[in-house]
């Protein structure tokens, strides 16, 4: 999903595409023009530390990201009513 447009960020979006830290909107879709939504952005942080899981494609692939961020105390229980919305 990373097109030469992206030029001199081409390096650093592969590398975290490596670590398992991004991965694109989907079908092969990179677009970082486009709104991050709250789930998004913690699973950036909680794969950043270098936690990653394989996701059921029956369960919400998000789940396991939101429990380690409140585990590390990176958010709390009730600090976000809809992981769904975008925060930027």
């Amino acid at each position: 999903y990373i097109e030469r447009r992206f030029g001199r960020s081409q390096p650093d979006i592969k590398e975290l595409a490596g670590k398992g830290v991004i991965n694109g909107k989907g079908n092969g879709i990179f677009d970082p023009q486009g709104s991050v939504q709250v789930d998004e952005f913690i699973k950036m942080s909680v794969a950043l530390l270098g936690n990653t899981y394989e996701v059921s494609k029956f369960e919400y692939w998000a789940k396991p990201y939101i429990e380690k961020a409140k585990e590390l105390q990176i958010i709390s229980s009730k600090e976000f009513t809809n992981y769904r919305r975008a925060i930027t």
